[in-house]
C-alpha cells in the first residue's frame, strides 16, 4: 500500500466507495480525500493531508514539514527556492479547497526532488 498515513489516521485502513462514503475500521467518520488520487510531487506517494504553499504548490503536510526542517535547505520552498515557513502553509480541506483551487500550480509531472531533502 503506497498511501502515506500520518497524524490521527495513522494505521487505520480506509476504503472509499464511488459515492464518497468510507468504510473505516475506527469509530471516526472521515470524509473522502480532498484531492483524490493526488500524488505528492516530492515523495510520489498519494497525499492524505494536502497543504498548499503561498506559491501555489501542494504536497503532503508531513512532507512539507520534513523539507522545511532539512538543515541544507531550512525554511526554503523546494519548488521556488523562496523563503517559506511552516506557518505559511494552509492545510486543504473540503471547506476551503474552493478558495485555493485557482492558486494551485501544476506539479503532478514535476521531476522528483532529491529524496535526501524529503
Amino acid at each position: 500500500d503506497s498511501t502515506r498515513r500520518s497524524g490521527r489516521n495513522a494505521g487505520k485502513a480506509k476504503t472509499y466507495t464511488d459515492s464518497g462514503e468510507t468504510d473505516d475500521e475506527g469509530d471516526d467518520v472521515d470524509e473522502a480525500p480532498v484531492l483524490p488520487g493526488f500524488m505528492d510531487p516530492l515523495t510520489k506517494m498519494q497525499v492524505e493531508e494536502p497543504a498548499i504553499s503561498p506559491y501555489g504548490h501542494i504536497a503532503g503536510y508531513e512532507t512539507w514539514c520534513r523539507v522545511l526542517r532539512n538543515t541544507d535547505s531550512k525554511d526554503t520552498c523546494p519548488f521556488t527556492r523562496q523563503p517559506l515557513k511552516r506557518r505559511e502553509l494552509v492545510k486543504l480541506t473540503h471547506e476551503n479547497i474552493g478558495e485555493y483551487r485557482s492558486r494551485i500550480v501544476e506539479t503532478q509531472n514535476a521531476p522528483r526532488i532529491d529524496p535526501a531533502l524529503v
